[in-house]
């Protein structure tokens, strides 16, 4: 599969090239999911599923806008400034700061080390 992306993985989540798009463009201003795939030229189910991610994981905040028509949306814009990722004897945990305040944090004790090595198809020692 080309797309080893897995949403339940923050490295997997931050590492994925179209996740880095949407927050960078969203930093820039606020953008509505069409927006998105318009500038990223990327099918709606692919850009919704990171949007659907993004927003569970507290990473990228939405809210509602609307024209003066009456015509409502969402747009989004990162919920972060800055991430830090911590290594002690128990593994790695990422921790995601907006202003100074922790916005979201996960331990990533699931890439514990392991009697046989990972199946990620690089030689390991």
């Amino acid at each position: 599969m080309a797309n080893e992306w897995q949403p339940n993985d923050i490295f997997d989540i931050l590492g994925d090239e179209r996740v880095q798009a949407i927050l960078q463009l969203t930093a820039r201003r606020s953008m509505s999911a069409t927006e998105l795939i318009d500038e990223l030229d990327a099918s709606s189910s692919s850009i919704y599923r990171r949007i659907s991610v993004l927003t569970e994981r507290n990473l990228l905040h939405e809210r509602n806008s609307v024209e003066r028509d009456g015509n409502h949306y969402n747009v989004y814009q990162p919920n972060f400034d800055h991430a830090t990722i911590r290594l002690d004897d128990t593994g790695l945990s990422v921790a995601v700061y907006d202003d100074g305040d922790l916005t979201y944090t996960e331990p990533t004790t699931d890439r514990a080390l392991t009697d046989s090595p990972p199946n990620d198809g690089l030689a390991h020692d």
